[in-house]
């Protein structure tokens, strides 16, 4: 499974997040009324619609529990996606919408725990052919702080702990954001990309079991959709 490896919980989001996914959650207690209340299900029979004609291969009562089943997973699917997934992908859709969030929401301290995570996840900021390392911090903090604050060495062991007490102490943040633009944008692109594809074991359980809610939903679909065809242009009775 090759393209597990390929996706993110970005890929999720147009299926799990929205008002679509959140009506699911009632889905249980609808399709419990509707699935086992006989006149109801009496009243959708297929072969009462089409006056004798019935479906290839799902009785109606299949029908409606494949739907009905299919609606519970993708509901317990949608939960699981709004606890587990990363906040900057339930933020934005992708990296570059995820910048433009980041840079009019994002405190300076929220900037300062984003480069602490990719600084230990991913070594931003440590080889030696980065194009940038804790000076750059450092020379972030003081533009936000206008010089008005003492800010240790960036190689002090003390640093990145005062660089996280410091930023609470901001007095020009658009300042610090658009001098230091290009170090913001590199760290939350890299934030995004690393976060899309975090949790990788419990992302592909998410995504194959969100696969398999979906196949359940469209299986009564596609055999309705078959059966009206055969029985429109096949001109035979389907028992």
């Amino acid at each position: 499974m090759k393209w597990l490896d390929r996706i993110g919980w970005d890929g999720l989001r147009p299926i799990l997040k929205g008002d679509l996914a959140r009506l699911l959650v009632v889905i249980p207690i609808v399709g419990y009324l509707i699935i086992f209340n006989d006149s109801i299900v009496n009243s959708f029979e297929f072969t009462t619609i089409t006056q004798g004609y019935g479906t290839i291969i799902f009785s109606t009562i299949h029908r409606l529990q494949l739907l009905y089943f299919g609606m519970i997973t993708l509901g317990v699917c949608t939960l699981w996606f709004n606890v587990r997934c990363p906040i900057s992908v339930k933020q934005a859709a992708d990296a570059v919408s995820f910048k433009s969030f980041a840079r009019e929401h994002y405190s300076i301290r929220d900037f300062v725990r984003a480069y602490m995570v990719e600084e230990e996840r991913s070594g931003f900021g440590m080889g030696d052919n980065d194009p940038y390392d804790r000076d750059d911090l450092r020379s972030f903090l003081q533009a936000a702080v206008r010089n008005s604050i003492a800010i240790p060495d960036a190689d002090s062991e003390i640093f990145l702990e005062e660089a996280w007490f410091l930023s609470a102490s901001i007095q020009d943040r658009e300042a610090a954001i658009q001098s230091h633009s290009e170090l913001i944008s590199d760290l939350l692109y890299l934030k995004y990309e690393n976060d899309r594809r975090s949790q990788r074991k419990e992302l592909k359980s998410i995504w194959l079991i969100t696969a398999f809610a979906l196949i359940l939903i469209a299986l009564p679909s596609i055999d309705t959709f078959i059966s009206v065809l055969y029985f429109t242009f096949g001109g035979a009775t389907i028992q």
